[in-house]
């Protein structure tokens, strides 16, 4: 079963979408006035919660007076006490909506000068070369990202501080040139010039958000209406309206971290990051992910080992298609950021220079961490693995409980290898790998392909094993997998593209990698195909088998608050192969937004765990999509 997530009404999205690109060239050709919009567009959303606060004040003013003169409305008797409760109740509502907090940085931990003094010294020296805002604390953390960040001093009307989070992945990934290209970017956001400003429109960009949230799920009607209706109008505006002025922020950034290095270690410094990113997660996570199949615990020295992994070099291949795919991703409209490939065309920097670059590596370079954290890296290596074992420790313990079912499916194959279906063996030949070795894998692969040549997985992993010890026959294995299964097209081409570039069959590896990249835009395009439900779509009867639509039917039926449900097939353009079927539900819904939403949210996580529908679906609500009305 594959769940494709609910998106954005389509006309909604192409309204905000249209309405951005027309700010973006206003704010090009009009850059004063687009500012001075935004500090009135800013102004009215404060102007608002003040006017409320004026006209509560007032109406406590008025019952002090009341009560003061000993006035008392008929059959009410209006004390001091309810005159105060009522002014403190106001006046935390009032304050939490103008105190914009910053959230605690999740996990990490914070470096002293004392732990890092030559990192404290580079960015000291780079804040001074920017005229930058300085940073006053940094935080090392476990992802493989950096950012800075503003939040109130303690104390009242201290102002604001800088802190600087790294991940500490992305400091073993980085050469030290690379490394201070990245914080040459992050700390362009401090730039002296509109600092302030600049960050005062990230925080609000959050902050209204964040009271929008708040404010829709109230369980206060008078809230609701008072507040609801107005910022429900104001927060998207906002939000749309800040969206160009945030994305020419990352272009000021990137121009700074050119300034402080040079256009090749910062364009470089921009495709490292993804590629080993990716490498990490292919040759890293996804191994360690298995490790839970076998202990309980999960290790304590991870980081360690992912340094282990980013001292390895990565292959020039596997960097040439992650490349591609960095750079093949567009620019939208859920991001600020830029896409990759109009960043690097904005600092005068190519691909064709990064493919150089490979061809330029000698001998290994010191990574970032260990050139600015120096003595007391080993130590920090193992610190943070601890505290990363600490928040994995209850994951790994379900998946270790979890994986239990599957080696007892396991043993049970075993016991019944003689005498198992083609369906089975091939299962038996997963978990084999799995849980065992791709030496005991291979002769069971083998065996259901013997039992069914045109099966493609058995086709797809008898070539992937083959070409792992570099035998040429996977080749002709993975080409019958990719004829039967167009599933089987991505990760075959890869392997393919690999195994050709390693042997110096250059020729015949682009094929490869210009057969992956058309894949990759396939299915890109099936993608947003199916992740949009349109009320112009033409929808088809399911045609399933009998046995298969009550085998759904009492599924849903187990959810309980689902009244009727409607399952029809949506005709596709982009892999017509893979049926696509859009599931509405009708579900009587309580009248208050917030336990609305929450319903909502567990019929569907409910769903998306029970299930048993081997397709492609969506899940649409009646009451709030339009595409119903076909339906």
């Amino acid at each position: 079963m594959a769940y494709t997530p609910q998106a954005v009404p389509e006309e909604q999205f192409r309204a905000y979408e249209t309405y951005i690109k027309r700010l973006e060239a206003y704010a090009r050709e009009h850059p004063f006035a687009y500012r001075v919009r935004i500090r009135l567009l800013a102004a009215l959303g404060h102007a608002y919660l003040f006017l409320w606060l004026g006209i509560f004040i007032a109406l406590c003013l008025s019952l002090i007076v009341i009560v003061s003169q000993g006035s008392r409305p008929p059959g009410r008797t209006v004390s001091a006490l309810e005159v105060g409760v009522l002014l403190g109740v106001f006046a935390l509502f009032i304050g939490k909506a103008l105190w914009i907090a910053t959230p605690p940085l999740e996990g990490g931990i914070e470096l002293s000068r004392a732990d890092a003094p030559s990192l404290f010294a580079l960015i000291d020296k780079m804040c001074g070369e920017l005229s930058a805002l300085p940073i006053e604390a940094i935080y090392l953390h476990e992802k493989f990202n950096a950012g800075v960040f503003q939040y109130r001093r303690k104390g009242f009307m201290r102002g604001y501080a800088n802190r600087l989070a790294l991940g500490f992945p992305l400091m073993l990934a980085l050469s030290p040139a690379q490394f201070r290209a990245v914080l040459g970017h992050e700390l362009g956001h401090l730039s002296r010039q509109n600092s302030y400003f600049r960050h005062r429109i990230y925080q609000l960009r959050s902050f209204w958000w964040s009271l929008y949230d708040d404010l829709t799920r109230s369980p206060s009607v008078l809230t609701r209406l008072i507040f609801g209706t107005f910022y429900r109008w104001y927060v998207p505006f906002f939000s749309a309206y800040t969206f160009a002025f945030a994305r020419a922020d990352e272009y000021d950034a990137d121009r700074a971290s050119v300034e402080l290095t040079d256009v090749e270690t910062a364009g470089s410094a921009l495709v490292q990051v993804f590629v080993a990113d990716s490498w990490l997660r292919q040759e890293f996570w996804e191994p360690l992910h298995k490790e839970v199949y076998y202990s309980p615990e999960p290790p304590s020295n991870l980081f360690e080992r992912v340094a282990e992994t980013l001292n390895r070099p990565i292959p020039r291949a596997e960097a040439i298609l992650w490349m591609d795919i960095a750079v093949r991703v567009k620019t939208d409209y859920n991001d600020t950021h830029p896409a990759m490939a109009e960043r690097l065309a904005a600092i005068g920097y190519s691909t064709e220079d990064y493919l150089k670059s490979l061809d330029k590596r000698s001998a290994p370079i010191d990574s970032a961490a260990k050139v600015y954290l120096g003595e007391q890296l080993t130590g920090l290596t193992r610190l943070l693995g601890v505290h990363w074992a600490q928040e994995a420790e209850r994951s790994w313990e379900e998946g270790f409980a979890d994986a239990q079912e599957d080696i007892s499916l396991l043993q049970g194959y075993h016991v019944r290898r003689e005498s198992l279906r083609t369906d089975e063996v091939i299962s038996f030949a997963r978990l084999l790998e799995k849980y065992e070795s791709e030496e005991e894998a291979y002769p069971i692969y083998k065996q259901a392909w013997e039992a069914d040549t045109y099966n493609p997985e058995a086709n797809f992993h008898l070539g992937r094993v083959l070409l792992r010890v570099k035998d040429e026959r996977g080749v002709a294995y993975l080409e019958r997998a990719m004829q039967y299964d167009s599933d089987a097209v991505l990760p075959a081409c890869r392997l393919l593209f690999v195994f050709c570039m390693d042997a110096e069959r250059v020729e015949e590896a682009n094929l490869y990698r210009r057969r992956y990249l058309g894949a990759v835009s396939l299915y890109e395009q099936a993608h947003e195909e199916r992740v949009r439900v349109r009320p112009t779509d033409v929808f088809l009867p399911p045609e399933l088998a009998g046995q298969m639509l009550e085998g759904l039917s009492a599924q849903l039926q187990s959810v309980g608050v689902i009244k009727e449900a409607y399952l029809v097939r949506k005709q596709v353009k982009f892999l017509p192969e893979r049926a696509f079927f859009v599931l509405l539900v009708d579900i009587e819904l309580p009248r208050d937004q917030a336990a609305r939403e929450s319903l909502l949210r567990r019929v569907k996580r409910s769903l998306e765990a029970q299930l048993d529908f081997p397709f492609e679906w969506q899940l649409l609500n009646a009451y709030q999509q339009t595409p119903n009305e076909s339906l």
